[in-house]
């Protein structure tokens, strides 16, 4: 029989403090900046304790090499409180990625945090399409943005998002939930055992729909090419069942992105990319020339340390409007340095092998299938960052932490069943 964990009063303590503190982390002021010293007490008290910080991780070294990059950041940024919002966004990611590994350490708890994700998606997105901006031109499919301005807006207001949510961000951070939710939904018509299902009850039915349903047609009306690539990407790896061809995919995919990566270098290297305008930017070219070129430009002037977090909005090219280098993986080295983007590829490389370890190894189907889930979102993720970017500790990006956090519990979970 399965162990069930007796929390402790600190335990308890730590969660208040990350629930009742996210805001200020999502929102940080610096002459707010004390409240943050609440979870070095924490640990203080549970050192005093003897209890234990965090639970040792798989991805622990290539997160501390980034959380390292973040604090040197911290002291080479002109202005520090430009900076903060995504600085204290990373924490608040690490923050809960861990409270996620210690807490879930059993199926029930599993469970409740894999209902928490797909409601927390759900949430988001009924934010985003009230708050996503609909001042732009219609982008590819005219009658989508007619019907999402018939949606009533309403004007968060939020620091770096004044004039709204940009669509192509909320869809990045939805498809992260919605392959969760399609394999669960499609689980239930294809299910030879209930006691394997995560959700036993029928009634788990209707949400799952109303869930899937409301993110797919919010992820639509965004009309982000970038997000339905990724999508694309992660349904076909969903729909084969045979691993024969999801390791033929893999490979051509990987050639693919290989291919363009070393046709790009040889472009900048040859001077072949001309100029283009922002107007053009949504084209590979412009994408290329306005925003790829400048991020390389700076990763070769900042090699080590890169330029600091939210600092690529004072780049002329870039500005406060387009906020990143559109591409996940030169936006990082871009601002945190080339240790930074080896840590973060580590970090994908850890996710992806715990997705695969508990395919493999986990006796129950519902945890098969959730790692299966949660790894095409990671996938769809992946593809999405080529072309398009959502900075670490961006809010949004709080998608990204929990979808870590639940893999990495679940593969806790399903290795020390198989230790005893």
């Amino acid at each position: 029989m399965e162990r069930t964990r007796i929390y402790t009063w600190t335990d308890w303590l730590y969660i208040l403090a990350v629930l009742v503190l996210a805001p200020f982390f999502l929102f940080p002021k610096l002459s707010l900046i004390w409240v943050f010293l609440a979870f070095p007490l924490i640990w203080v008290l549970r050192w005093i304790r003897k209890e234990t910080f965090f639970k040792r991780t798989v991805l622990d070294w290539a997160l501390l090499v980034l959380t390292f990059q973040v604090v040197i950041s911290c002291f080479i940024v002109p202005d520090i409180s430009f900076s903060l919002p995504k600085i204290t966004g990373f924490f608040l990611g690490i923050f809960i990625f861990y409270m996620l590994v210690y807490y879930l350490d059993s199926e029930e708890y599993l469970k409740i945090g894999i209902s928490v994700f797909l409601g927390g998606g759900f949430l988001i997105a009924l934010i985003g399409i009230l708050g996503m901006s609909k001042h732009e031109e219609p982008k590819y499919i005219a009658f989508l943005y007619d019907l999402l301005k018939r949606f009533p807006s309403v004007d968060f207001n939020l620091p770096g998002a004044e004039k709204g949510f940009h669509p192509n961000a909320v869809a990045g951070g939805l498809i992260l939930v919605l392959p969760l939710c399609f394999v669960l939904f499609l689980a239930y018509f294809n299910k030879k055992n209930i006691e394997n299902i995560i959700f036993k009850s029928q009634l788990w039915l209707l949400p799952l729909c109303l869930i899937f349903l409301t993110i797919g047609f919010v992820i639509l009306l965004t009309q982000s090419r970038s997000s339905f690539g990724g999508l694309f990407i992660g349904v076909w790896f969903l729909v084969f069942t045979g691993w024969k061809w999801k390791k033929i995919g893999l490979i051509v995919i990987t050639l693919v992105m290989i291919s363009l990566l070393l046709s790009f270098f040889l472009m900048v290297g040859s001077n072949k990319i001309p100029y283009t305008n922002l107007e053009a930017s949504h084209k590979l070219a412009g994408r290329v020339s306005v925003f790829w070129v400048p991020a390389i430009n700076t990763i070769s002037q900042h090699p080590f340390f890169g330029i600091g977090m939210n600092q690529a909005r004072k780049i002329p090219v870039v500005g406060d409007e387009q906020a990143h280098f559109h591409n996940q993986f030169l936006h990082t080295a871009a601002e945190l340095g080339i240790p930074a983007l080896i840590a973060y590829l580590a970090l994908l490389v850890g996710v992806f092998f715990m997705c695969w370890q508990v395919w493999k190894g986990s006796g129950k189907e519902w945890m098969r299938i959730s790692a299966l889930g949660l790894g095409c979102g990671q996938l769809a993720f992946l593809v999405f960052g080529v072309m398009d970017c959502i900075p670490l500790g961006a809010k949004i990006g709080i998608l990204f932490w929990f979808s870590i956090g639940l893999i990495t519990a679940l593969y806790n979970v399903v290795r020390r069943s198989q230790t005893g």
